[in-house]
């Protein structure tokens, strides 16, 4: 169980999160909803122990009751990739257009899971079917820039599978893809969440996307999470005057 705690993010010019609490546990599927700079990716970075340096934090994170807030860079490695990972919201940046996407999912199972290279070769071609890419044996060999925009971003999210996570945050995963493909990308993540009994933190600025994909919202504005409740709840009948106007 992941569980944030008042958590207080601090930098010189001002605050980024501002006493912001959430409780992620296993099979939960979470949005987290709100305007740009609002607090959503530095949410997601603290999960993920990837704060700036120059910032100041207050509050608690705690990761099944050991708690993470000032933990140094070598216990956060043991934790990414194993216990939380991350899905960027572009895949072409995210994905290194001069490596064979086949060896970019394969890295973490060799440096993390000590797994050989024909031992992860065969897990990546698992993990490609799983998340849909057809022909997974070929696409292993495909360079980034080969490859479609949603076959780009099921790469991704194979690549945050690999160590068999039991947090995967989607960080606006479906922003650069359009509705038909999306809305598969969107539907993929829950089944994902469903089969492997993973939490996911779904951020994303739409809100029928989070609508699907999501059992719990949160609400944030100003860096804290203003509301939060069961989906169905709050995008019915919003309490907080934000989230009214987000509506």
């Amino acid at each position: 169980m992941f569980e944030m705690n008042d958590m207080t993010v601090r930098f010189a010019i001002g605050e980024a999160l501002r006493g912001a609490s959430l409780r992620v546990a296993p099979g939960d599927r979470i949005g987290i909803v709100g305007e740009s700079g609002s607090g959503k990716s530095m949410l997601a970075a603290c999960l993920m122990g990837m704060v700036p340096d120059a910032a100041t934090l207050s509050g608690t994170l705690t990761i099944d009751g050991t708690d993470m807030t000032q933990a140094s860079e070598a216990a956060w490695q043991a934790i990414r990739a194993r216990r939380a990972a991350m899905i960027f919201q572009e895949p072409m940046t995210a994905l290194n257009p001069l490596r064979r996407v086949g060896d970019t999912v394969a890295e973490p199972m060799r440096v993390h899971l000590g797994m050989r290279k024909a031992q992860a070769r065969d897990r990546v071609a698992t993990l490609f079917d799983e998340v849909g890419i057809p022909d997974p044996a070929a696409r292993l060999r495909m360079f980034p820039h080969e490859l479609s925009g949603g076959q780009r971003q099921r790469v991704l999210i194979a690549l945050a599978l690999a160590c068999d996570p039991e947090l995967l945050i989607a960080d606006e995963p479906t922003t650069a893809l359009d509705a038909n493909v999306a809305l598969k990308i969107t539907d993929l993540l829950v089944h994902l969440s469903r089969s492997r009994n993973m939490a996911l933190v779904f951020i994303s600025h739409d809100l029928a996307a989070v609508a699907r994909a999501t059992t719990e919202i949160a609400v944030m504005y100003g860096g804290d999470i203003v509301e939060r409740g069961p989906t169905a709840d709050v995008l019915a009948g919003p309490v907080h005057p934000y989230s009214q106007g987000l509506l």
